[in-house]
């Protein structure tokens, strides 16, 4: 990262601590990673950046990882803000106002930023109670799934996300997985990898980033999940 101008540290640390793109560290060595990095640079970082890295002992690596936890917990504390305010925009349970669910079927971006976001302030936040819900309904879900019951422990599960990031959104879940809406529908043939992904992802409430540190992230793994 000291191979990039002041300007785009910044941005980097900002990108870093909102775990939009990943900071590996590796034999005492950080790396971040060209391809999350590329799409956001008019030259080719292939050419200019391949073997740039970072000494971990380096000075400035101390002031740099104070800032990008200083980032995280304010990303973390703007998009839990963010989430709550959810709760004011969902319409009443009666089935006249359904049009008004943000979570329609319709709205193909919002449902994947949603649970991304979910995944990043809940991971963040969670101590190890929160950990240890989570831990269960993984438990749960890979039972429901061996028993033919995969959408139930999913719904579990993902409730589960929910009250560990956003509590006040746990009420409105039905809003929110209901079919035709946000209810993640994975294959049969697809079910053995995402519980593979969800697995890792339960690991990240722990505090797992992955090995090398920092490789996976609860919003990479959520989009992987997303995908499959």
């Amino acid at each position: 990262m000291a191979a990039f101008g002041e300007e785009a540290r910044r941005f980097l640390l900002v990108m870093i601590a909102r775990e939009e793109m990943r900071c590996i560290i590796y034999q005492e060595k950080r790396y971040v990673i060209l391809d999350e990095i590329e799409p956001y640079s008019p030259v080719d970082l292939d050419e200019t950046f391949t073997g740039v890295m970072l000494p971990a002992n380096d000075p400035s690596v101390g002031a740099a990882s104070a800032l990008a936890e200083s980032s995280k917990r304010d990303a973390v504390q703007a998009i839990r803000t963010h989430l709550i305010k959810l709760n004011d925009v969902f319409p009443s349970a009666e089935v006249s106002f359904a049009p008004a669910n943000p979570f329609k079927i319709s709205s193909k971006r919002h449902v994947p930023n949603f649970w991304r976001d979910v995944a990043f302030v809940g991971a963040n936040l969670a101590g190890l109670e929160e950990a240890k819900r989570v831990n269960e309904a993984f438990a749960i879900l890979a039972t429901s799934v061996a028993a033919g019951l995969a959408d139930e422990g999913l719904a579990h599960f993902h409730k589960v996300l929910l009250s560990t990031a956003a509590p006040e959104l746990a009420p409105k879940f039905d809003w929110i997985w209901s079919p035709g809406r946000a209810r993640l529908y994975i294959p049969a043939n697809k079910m053995t990898k995402a519980l593979e992904i969800l697995s890792r992802l339960t690991l990240t409430f722990s505090g797992y980033r992955g090995d090398p540190e920092g490789s996976e992230t609860p919003r990479s793994l959520m989009d992987l999940y997303l995908a499959n």
